[in-house]
């Protein structure tokens, strides 16, 4: 098996990216008539990923792309495959994730 020489270059694609709009994005397409109960859903949820709200730029940076594009850039990574995630309103847990296969 020949060695790798340190000149090859590899290029990286990040297949696990996640995009949505902040709640704030849905609550304008809401029914006025659900704006009442969204304010109080919204109100009482809990973001589970604490390295998205501290730092510089808090929350916000899962919606900055300037950002998101200089980090992708000094990781190296050109391209992304992004995938939907952000909670819809209304959601009754604090992050989308598949329940295990059940016998019916």
């Amino acid at each position: 098996m020949a060695a790798t020489s340190t000149e090859e270059r590899y290029t990286i694609i990040s297949a696990d990216t996640h995009a949505g709009a902040n709640h704030e994005t849905y609550r304008s397409y809401l029914d006025p008539a659900y704006l009442h109960d969204f304010d109080a859903w919204r109100n009482k949820y809990k973001n589970p990923f604490r390295d998205l709200q501290e730092g510089d730029g808090g929350r916000v940076r899962n919606w900055d792309d300037e950002r998101r594009f200089s980090d992708e850039e000094a990781d190296g990574v050109v391209a992304e495959v992004v995938f939907p995630n952000t909670v819809p309103p209304f959601f009754p847990s604090f992050i989308l994730f598949a329940r295990p296969a059940y016998a019916r």
